[in-house]
């Protein structure tokens, strides 16, 4: 069984150290299309809660990976009675929700640490104007219309197969508020935004 570093280290900071967004214009003919797109970067984050209970539960991805059963851990080493060599067949002492639930899970926060990069596209708009010309003799002038996306797409790098690292807990302080750079099992979900407009001018 792995062991836990009995000192505190330092693995990086929770709020992004790069931050780029991106801008799109579009008109023709009436038509408008406009998009924003960002990235952040440089950051870590914690998913310690969330990932705990999905790996205690046996419902996390390598949970899944290891058949739920003793595995050798990934970049171990033992000691052959002269040196330490690469380990390729000692396996766990435990597994499954024992593995998962105990103190090398609990105490090794580094478990559940992962990048905290993202790429999203923030927001889609389309929208069509009418020609002015249709509405001539007319009280109505003009129409437009225009459909609204918002969070529409998020790319995540590998090491964070759990959650978006913008969405933290519920707000309430015992279980961290909206403390940067760690999630909870109390965060809520991403969620998708859409909307349509019709405007008159008269």
């Amino acid at each position: 069984m792995p062991t836990v570093n009995p000192n505190l280290s330092t693995f990086g900071r929770t709020t992004p150290n790069n931050i780029l967004g991106l801008t799109l214009n579009l008109n023709y003919k009436g038509f408008s299309f406009s998009a924003v797109a960002e990235y952040r970067g440089g950051n870590q984050i914690v998913v310690d809660q969330l990932g705990s209970f999905m790996d205690d539960n046996g419902i996390s991805a390598r949970s899944a990976q290891y058949g739920r059963r003793a595995f050798v851990w990934p970049n171990s080493v033992v000691f052959d009675g002269t040196k330490y060599v690469d380990n390729t067949n000692v396996y766990t002492s435990i597994y499954n929700r024992e593995f998962w639930n105990s103190d090398l899970n609990t105490e090794a926060i580094t478990n559940y640490l992962c990048s905290g990069a993202f790429w999203k596209l923030r927001e889609i708009s389309i929208s069509y104007e009418f020609p002015s010309n249709i509405f001539k003799g007319n009280t109505l002038r003009g129409c437009t219309v225009s459909i609204t996306g918002r969070n529409l797409l998020t790319w995540l790098p590998k090491t964070n197969q759990w959650t978006d690292p913008e969405f933290s807990s519920n707000g309430n302080s015992a279980f961290t508020g909206n403390a940067q750079g760690r999630s909870t099992a109390y965060n809520m979900p991403p969620t998708r935004f859409f909307g349509a407009n019709v405007t008159f001018q008269f």
